[in-house]
């Protein structure tokens, strides 16, 4: 089941954002501050305690605009509930890539196959955090038009328009 609306949504006033934040509920923080900061090399930012009965925990690069949040409640709801499509990709140098597919491995942390095949083809390292959240390492050349239309190619459903430096402008049909 694809995205087959005709509406095309433009705005006069695109949303310019200065950062941006993914919450994810955890099961453990400790365990994710282990994946995430030890094993995979992001920086812990912050975090809080008891906050009407969140505790919570930020990971990033310092100096970036964006971070991750890990929060738990004291009621231990809502579960983490990851599915294949929750995906954080990280796209980074080969070095980066073979040093984390390295602490991975060291931390017994297996490499997973992820059902679209683009990652595989990407060259992408995939494998579970300690909630099953997938996360991706991938090639940082690997984000260049020509691939990312191969990605979506013949499925009708969105069109590349353009690359610049950080990201992709992709516009859906």
């Amino acid at each position: 089941m694809g995205f087959t609306s005709t509406v095309e949504i433009m705005s006069t006033r695109p949303l310019s954002p200065s950062s941006m934040r993914v919450a994810r509920p955890v099961s453990q923080i400790p365990a994710s501050l282990r994946f995430y900061v030890e094993i995979l090399g992001l920086d812990q930012l912050g975090g809080f305690t008891g906050h009407n009965g969140y505790d919570g925990a930020f990971v990033g690069r310092a100096g970036s605009d964006w971070h991750i949040e890990f929060t738990s409640h004291e009621s231990g709801m809502p579960k983490p509930s990851p599915t294949e499509e929750d995906l954080f990709v990280f796209y980074v140098s080969e070095d980066q890539l073979q040093e984390a597919a390295t602490s991975l491995g060291e931390a017994g942390f297996a490499l997973v196959r992820h059902e679209n095949p683009y990652w595989a083809n990407a060259g992408a390292v995939v494998c579970r955090d300690p909630d099953g959240y997938l996360v991706v390492l991938c090639p940082a050349q690997s984000l260049n038009q020509a691939q990312l239309g191969e990605a979506v190619k013949g499925t009708g459903s969105c069109s590349v328009t353009g690359v610049r430096s950080g990201g992709c402008n992709i516009t859906y049909r």
